[in-house]
Parts: C-alpha cells; sequence; structure tokens
C-alpha cells in the first residue's frame, strides 16, 4: 500500500463521513486514486480531481481545515509550502526536504506508519497542528531564491577563477 492509499485508510478508519477529502494528483496513473477510494468505500467522503487551477486550487486551501501530504520522495515541498503560504494548517511526510522545510509550522509523520499518519490526521482535525505557516511561508519568495542562485554561481565562478 502506497501514501496516498495509506492517508485514504486512514479516512476510511475514522468516520470518513465527517471528513470531506479532496485529492488533487495530477501525476498518478489515471483511475490510481478511484480505485483506492472505491474499495474503502469513501466515494462520498473522497472528491479527486485531476489537474486544478491556480484559482480553484487557492480557493480550496481557503476553504480547507487542514492539508496533508503524504509523499515517500520530494524534490522541495512547493505543495506544502503552498498549503502553508495560504494558512492551511498541515500535515506532511516526515521525509528530508519536508521535514527541514515544514518543522514547527505543520505536524510531521512517518508516511510509511499508518498510525503515525492517522494521529497526525487526528490532530489536524482537532485544530493542534501549528498556524505559523502563512507568516514562515513569506520568506520564500522567487526574488528571494534568485539572489541565492546569483551568489552560489558567483561564489563558484570566483571559486574557480581563483584555482
Amino acid at each position: 500500500m502506497d501514501s496516498r492509499e495509506r492517508l485514504l485508510a486512514a479516512l476510511s478508519w475514522d468516520e470518513p463521513d465527517q471528513v470531506p477529502f479532496t485529492t488533487y494528483d495530477w501525476f498518478l496513473p489515471r483511475g490510481a486514486n478511484e480505485r483506492a477510494i472505491r474499495e474503502l468505500g469513501l466515494e462520498e467522503a473522497v472528491e479527486c480531481r485531476g489537474w486544478i487551477p491556480r484559482e480553484e486550487l487557492l480557493e480550496l486551501y481557503r476553504c480547507a481545515r487542514g492539508f496533508v501530504y503524504p509523499s515517500l520522495f520530494e524534490g522541495f515541498g512547493m505543495p506544502v509550502l503552498e498549503a502553508l503560504a495560504a494558512g492551511v494548517p498541515a500535515a506532511c511526510s516526515g521525509i528530508e526536504p519536508l521535514r527541514s522545510l515544514a518543522s514547527g509550522h505543520a505536524l510531521l509523520f512517518d508516511p510509511e506508519d499508518d498510525d503515525s499518519m492517522l494521529d497526525a490526521l487526528r490532530r489536524l482535525l482537532a485544530g493542534e497542528a501549528p498556524r505559523t505557516g502563512s507568516e514562515y511561508a513569506r520568506r520564500f519568495t522567487w526574488a528571494r531564491a534568485a539572489e541565492l542562485t546569483l551568489q552560489v554561481l558567483e561564489d563558484a565562478y570566483r571559486r574557480k577563477s581563483s584555482s
């Protein structure tokens, strides 16, 4: 069972009719989530979406009680940062780089441990997630990313020139 299926299973264990849930996996094979949703009897609780336009995604964040990201592999964690920037309480995998990105601003869980994921989901819905994400996420801007990238390139150029 992969981490998305574990999250859906956690929903089925914990009164699914109490938790409307939207998933937006645009990178999965067509039907992967739908199959797990059907097998777990969560058709009424889970809305499965494909690609969501930015304006609609921001509206989903605005209306969300929480954001859960059960990734097993991550390059940076942009979806978690987007949710935090929108002020949504979040829970995500405690893997790197998510642990470094979101520690102290989101609940962290082991994406391969059902109990850990369920505990984070319950805590998130109980309002126990940190609410500092919006302020924290303001540090991450494209201008700052460009400045840091330029600094790394200039440092590499200076080292190469001096050798």
